[in-house]
C-alpha cells in the first residue's frame, strides 16, 4: 500500500475526515489520550474532530471533568476522558516514572518527601478545593518541602502518575488541579496487562494504520509491551514499504481529502514515532522555515507548508501565518482560507491569513 493511501486513511480515523462526535470526550472515546501541552492549540486540535467545537466549549467540557488533562502516556500534558485516567495510569505510569526517575532524583523526591507531597496535595484538594500549582508549592513549603520551577512541577507530576491529582477547573489562564477520586469513576481492577491491550486497541483504531514501534514510543513502552499488546488486540495488519502496519478492521477511504491547519503536537504528528515519514512525504519538518512556524499544513494529509500565530492585546489569536514548501493549487489555496476562517470560529476572534512564499520562490 502507498503512503499516500496511508495517509489519507489515517484522516479519516483520526477523525478528521468522515464522521465526527459532537463532542471533545466523544473525541477522547476514540483515543483515549490527546497529546494538550499548548492549551489553545490542543483544545483546537480535539475541535477539530468534534464538529467543530469553540475553544469555550472544550474549556466547559475540562471544567465540568468530561475531559481532563494531566501527565501520563510520556512525560508531558495530554487530554483524557475522565472514564478512562485510570486505566491509563495502570497502563502507562510505571515507564513514565522510570523516564523521570533522574529528575525525581536531582530535587531528592523520594521516600519521606514524596510522603510529603502525597499528604500535602490530598489535605490541599479535600472537600472539592481546586488549587493551582503555585498554590500547592506554597503548602509544601510550608510543610518543610520547599520546590520552585522544575522540582515543583515534577512533584506534581509525581503525584499526577500515582493517580492522587488531575486537572481542576481552569482559573483564568491558570489550571488548577483537584483529587481524582473526586473527579473520575472508581477503578475498575484492570490488571496492567489489561490495560495495555486495551490501550493497543485504541490506538490502532485512531492512529493506524500504524507499526508496533510506533505504539511503543507513543505510549513510552518497552517493543516487548508494545508486541504483546497489540497481539491481543484484536487488529489487522498489513505490509507497506517493508513494514508491517496495524489497523482496526475496515478499509481505506477511496475519495482524496482536502486542506488541514494542525498544530505541531497534533496526534498526526505526534502519535507517529517510526512512520512519521507517511505524512512529511520526503520533506523534513520545519526545514527552510523560521523556528516559530511549528504548526503544519496539510493537503490529503500530508505535509505542505507551515505556519503560526500571534496574539493581540486580549491574548486572543490575531494573526495566522503560513508557509508553503511548494506552491498551493487554487483548491488548496481556498482549503487554506477556509481553515483559517474556521481557526478564527474556534478562537472566537477575527483571524487575519498572511501568506508568505513558498519555499524556493
Amino acid at each position: 500500500m502507498d503512503d499516500a493511501t496511508i495517509a489519507r486513511w489515517r484522516m479519516r480515523n483520526q477523525l478528521v475526515r468522515g464522521r465526527r462526535p459532537g463532542s471533545a470526550a466523544g473525541v477522547l472515546e476514540r483515543f483515549a489520550a490527546s497529546q494538550g501541552q499548548d492549551l489553545l492549540p490542543a483544545s483546537w486540535a480535539l475541535s477539530q474532530r468534534a464538529g467543530g467545537l469553540t475553544e469555550a466549549a472544550v474549556r466547559a467540557e475540562c471544567d465540568a471533568g468530561a475531559v481532563l488533562r494531566t501527565h501520563l502516556l510520556r512525560p508531558t500534558w495530554h487530554f483524557v476522558g475522565a472514564s478512562d485516567l485510570r486505566w491509563l495510569l495502570t497502563a502507562t505510569a510505571p515507564r513514565v516514572h522510570r523516564l523521570n526517575a533522574p529528575i525525581y532524583r536531582r530535587w531528592g523526591l523520594a521516600g519521606e518527601s514524596l510522603g510529603i507531597v502525597a499528604r500535602v496535595v490530598e489535605s490541599e484538594l479535600a472537600g472539592g478545593r481546586h488549587r493551582t500549582r503555585a498554590e500547592l508549592g506554597e503548602a509544601l513549603g510550608a510543610a518543610g518541602l520547599p520546590l520552585t520551577g522544575q522540582g515543583l512541577a515534577y512533584a506534581v507530576m509525581w503525584a499526577e502518575l500515582e493517580g492522587l491529582v488531575c486537572s481542576g477547573v481552569q482559573r483564568g489562564r491558570q489550571q488548577t488541579y483537584a483529587l481524582v477520586d473526586e473527579r473520575t469513576p472508581a477503578p475498575d481492577g484492570r490488571t496492567r496487562q489489561e490495560a495495555l491491550v486495551e490501550l493497543a486497541r485504541r490506538y490502532f483504531t485512531a492512529h493506524g494504520p500504524a507499526s508496533v514501534r510506533d505504539l511503543a514510543g507513543w505510549a513510552s513502552l518497552t517493543l516487548a509491551e508494545a508486541r504483546s499488546a497489540t497481539a491481543d488486540a484484536g487488529v489487522e495488519s498489513l505490509e507497506s514499504g517493508g513494514r508491517t502496519l496495524w489497523h482496526a478492521a475496515g478499509e481505506p477511504p477511496s475519495t482524496p481529502g482536502g486542506v488541514d491547519l494542525v498544530q505541531g503536537l497534533d496526534e498526526l504528528v505526534m502519535g507517529y514515532f517510526e512512520t512519521r515519514d507517511v505524512l512529511l512525504g520526503g520533506l523534513a519538518w520545519g526545514e527552510g522555515v523560521p523556528i516559530t512556524y511549528f504548526h503544519a499544513v496539510l493537503s490529503d494529509g500530508r505535509l505542505v507548508g507551515h505556519w503560526t500565530y500571534d496574539r493581540d492585546g486580549r491574548g486572543r489569536p490575531a494573526r495566522l501565518f503560513t508557509q508553503a514548501t511548494r506552491e498551493w493549487s487554487d483548491a488548496e489555496t481556498a482549503g487554506v482560507a477556509a481553515a483559517v476562517a474556521d481557526f478564527g470560529r474556534f478562537a472566537g476572534s477575527a483571524v487575519e491569513w498572511v501568506q508568505t512564499p513558498s519555499l524556493g520562490q
